[in-house]
């Protein structure tokens, strides 16, 4: 079969020739020229719907009944509503038949962790490290990994302990007085637990076991931070045997061994950035649930099990960010609209004007405030929860306060906390990108103090950072790359189907470095009037993208074969390969000449040869978040407040289908030279 052939049957649109049967007798679906009116359906179009009608109705569309079959457009709030047994091909509809693969909190951990290397992005780079609970040796990893933290954070107590004992020769032999037995025998199981990881050296994000050395739970008690500042307060049924005589020989003995199995830590663990956690805290996510329900911050690994064996979730454990870039000192997200296209080829769009989701209380990681949702959830649903009642579920139903898990009363208002009550552009805990990107400038200009963004201490002495520009060079279009990725590592797991589009809510975090992180992808997102900034924006996400699938009919126009550039060395119109797609790709080719006859003689006797250029080479591979420029030929058409980010091309949807067959084929995919080396 030929790639001609393939693409052919890839793109049939023999279903979508069917019209739709016209009730001659109804003289609402004919204008007064006699032509044919379009009709459309809302299907319990929940907080969306009136919208929807709006902006169709624009349109000169008719609004057909729900109980009638035949329709242009059914619009449903959730996916379970489409009816799709009724269903007509040439109908076109808002939800794919399935996306739980990425809008699922555990198949999208899954999902990552097993193929966005393959997109080019490492998933420790953008994905909190994670583990499922469900899993026995996903939890046991977790458990190690707690440990591993939790002994990086109790070495940096101790070293900041040593460093404080008051000694007029460094060398000179511990005092027990100052440094006792018991906390020399804590520091050098913290020690050896961690030199056992640095020579294993066995643990990666993508989840491979780690062999460490073994303790009782008696031993990890013994070796609780609670030792180092009061030994007295940590007792245990079996401590370990101390003898008489010191295990260091003296104060600067210990404190370098302790910064050489602190260097070698941070050297060997991916990412790094998991070490120099204060707290060790850990957020966990019933899988089944949103809105934020369930979820709640522990930094205590028996409190974690005790709140996971509750109920009958299953669920998911990840690392949480504990120096998030702020505003005004108060945590947020971002709440970013794609639009999915098309699934064959793939077409992704991402909306320009993303919106903050802020928590209502100052940010704070102590202890004593990780269970206070109101500073560590910023979904909207959770902080208008304050006032006691919010309708903010997609479906429109109303959501009262968990009374079997009440969030404790919030903090009382402080004067630290006036900036963020005053700043007229926070809209009932929510922000604009453009009033966003005002306000990194007033602290890039100093107007702002740094500590207003920044919650770590040392980075304020030493951040040369000018945020704004690092969200427009680094951060969104990295945003960009997270969302293609992450489709791409479900795609497998969506059910295609022509006629079809679909609207995600990606919720990202910003830490104080301005990297972006992925916390989900939800599959209805909200789209409530609930404050200003979502009354004003809802509206215009649906008006563009009607724009998008009706007044542009860009499905249909991205649905036809690209044709290669002619020009010598012109770069392709359309998207940027990924690492697998690339290496397909250049199996491909080297197939297809392998089966062609060789024309070596035709090119020598020719007045001017044209050199073939090779499909996969040093220069085309881009390094991590350098990809050459998207040529969009989406610029063409309005697509309102939409751009197209992703389009794929004809040669990579052949790849697509021959990387399908060599996987259910069981065929090893050799990698070429060049691929080789960069893995």
């Amino acid at each position: 079969m030929t790639e001609s052939q393939i693409w052919t049957i890839t793109f049939d649109e023999s279903d979508e020739s069917e019209q739709h049967p016209v009730d001659q007798n109804d003289p609402s679906l004919f204008d007064e020229h006699g032509n044919r009116r379009k009709t459309f359906q809302i299907i319990r179009g929940g907080n969306s719907a009136s919208d929807v009608r709006a902006a169709l109705l624009r349109r000169n569309w008719v609004e057909y009944p729900a109980t009638k079959n035949d329709c242009d457009i059914r619009w449903s709030i959730l996916n379970k509503d489409i009816m799709w047994d009724t269903l007509r091909p040439s109908t076109m509809i808002n939800h794919f038949q399935s996306s739980l693969c990425i809008t699922t909190k555990g198949l999208l951990h899954k999902g990552i962790l097993s193929s966005a290397h393959w997109e080019g992005l490492p998933p420790h780079e953008f994905y909190p490290l994670g583990f499922d609970l469900r899993d026995r040796e996903e939890k046991q990893r977790f458990i190690q990994m707690y440990r591993l933290i939790e002994c990086d954070r109790i070495l940096r107590l101790y070293l900041n302990n040593l460093q404080s004992i008051p000694s007029t020769n460094p060398d000179e032999p511990l005092n027990q007085d100052s440094f006792s037995l018991r906390r020399q025998t804590a520091l050098r199981k913290c020690l050896d637990y961690c030199i056992s990881y640095v020579g294993s050296h066995s643990y990666d994000c993508d989840g491979d076991e780690v062999d460490l050395v073994k303790y009782s739970e008696d031993d990890w008690k013994f070796i609780s931070p609670r030792l180092v500042y009061n030994p007295q307060m940590v007792s245990v049924k079996k401590a370990p045997q101390l003898g008489k005589e010191n295990i260091f020989p003296s104060a600067r003995a210990a404190i370098t061994e302790i910064n050489t199995v602190l260097e070698s830590m941070a050297a060997a663990l991916v990412p790094a950035k998991l070490l120099h956690c204060e707290g060790n805290v850990w957020i966990v996510k019933p899988v089944g649930k949103s809105r934020g329900r369930g979820i709640k911050c522990f930094n205590r690994l028996d409190d974690i099990y005790s709140y996971t064996r509750s109920g009958e979730d299953n669920w998911l454990v990840q690392k949480y960010i504990e120096r998030p870039l702020l505003v005004h000192r108060h945590k947020f997200d971002i709440r970013v609209w794609v639009l999915l296209l098309s699934l064959s080829p793939l077409v992704i769009f991402v909306y320009q004007r993303p919106y903050l989701r802020l928590s209502s209380s100052l940010f704070s990681a102590s202890p004593e405030d990780l269970a206070n949702d109101w500073i560590h959830l910023t979904n909207n649903s959770i902080q208008a929860l304050k006032d006691g009642v919010v309708e903010d579920s997609a479906d429109g139903q109303t959501q009262t306060a968990d009374t079997d898990n009440p969030s404790p009363t919030p903090h009382t208002v402080d004067p630290a906390d006036a900036p963020y009550q005053t700043d007229p552009t926070i809209l009932t805990n929510m922000m604009h990108l453009s009033s966003f990107l005002d306000y990194l400038q007033r602290v890039d200009d100093g107007v702002l103090p740094l500590s207003s963004a920044v919650n770590d201490p040392a980075a304020l002495s030493s951040t040369s950072m000018k945020f704004k520009d690092e969200w427009t060079a680094r951060t969104w279009p990295q945003i960009c790359d997270i969302v293609v990725a992450s489709i791409q590592t479900g795609r497998e797991g969506i059910t295609d189907r022509k006629k079809t589009f679909e609207i995600f809510g990606y919720d990202f975090m910003v830490d104080e470095e301005m990297r972006p992180w992925l916390i989900e992808i939800n599959a209805a997102p909200c789209f409530q009037h609930t404050t200003p900034v979502t009354t004003e924006l809802v509206a215009d996400v649906v008006e563009s993208t009607f724009k998008v699938v009706i007044d542009s009919d860009l499905q249909n126009v991205f649905d036809q074969p690209t044709s290669q550039p002619k020009e010598k060395n012109a770069k392709p119109q359309f998207g940027v390969l990924s690492l697998k797609e690339r290496i397909l790709q250049y199996q491909a080719q080297k197939n297809k000449e392998s089966t062609e006859p060789d024309k070596e003689e035709e090119k020598e006797t020719a007045d001017e040869p044209e050199k073939s250029t090779p499909l996969l080479t040093e220069a085309t591979i881009s390094p991590f978040y350098q990809k050459e420029q998207i040529l969009s030929e989406a610029d063409k058409y309005d697509t309102g407040n939409w751009k197209l980010v992703y389009r794929e091309r004809k040669e990579q949807v052949f790849c697509c289908l021959q990387m399908k067959r060599m996987r259910v084929e069981g065929k090893a995919i050799p990698l070429h030279p060049v691929e080789a080396a960069l893995v």
